[in-house]
């Protein structure tokens, strides 16, 4: 199953080139993956076990993403996405781009085995709660209050 989502965050308060900095450390991507354990950080690449609280997801998934394009002109940030569990998997592409107002992401992924049995909506729905949580902890890194999600 093919699936493509967009959203926007504010980051009232923060400083555009703030944010666009913190989204390029690795280290900082690896501790605001929601339910992480086990993380592993290595240049551009992270690697995490993760435990989500579906039960619709058996044991933990193994993730590995990479920053693999960063466009400091445009401050856009690509983000290549693996993960798998028993019997499922999936490949995404994260593409970050953040502006004035605040910053918009973009999810390309495409789902495997077990997953492509669930309906869409249930996989948009968790990988919107996985962006929102995502997004809060970066806000509190830069030492900021939860990040707001802009209407659309």
């Amino acid at each position: 199953m093919h699936i493509e989502l967009e959203k926007r965050y504010t980051f009232d308060g923060i400083e555009p080139n703030m944010l666009w900095n913190t989204l390029k450390d690795a280290q900082i991507i690896a501790r605001c993956i929601p339910h992480a354990e086990d993380v592993h950080v290595e240049g551009s690449a992270i690697k995490a076990k993760v435990k989500p609280p579906y039960s619709f997801i058996r044991g933990r998934l193994s993730i590995e993403g990479e920053i693999v394009d960063v466009d400091d002109t445009t401050r856009q940030l690509k983000v290549k996405v693996k993960g798998s569990s028993i019997g499922s998997s999936f490949d995404a592409m994260l593409t970050i781009s953040v502006m004035q107002e605040g910053l918009i992401t973009k999810v390309d992924a495409d789902t495997h085995g077990l997953f492509r049995t669930l309906p869409s909506s249930l996989i948009k729905k968790v990988t919107e709660d996985a962006a929102d949580r995502f997004m809060s902890c970066i806000r509190v890194e830069i030492g900021g209050s939860a990040a707001t999600t802009a209407a659309s």
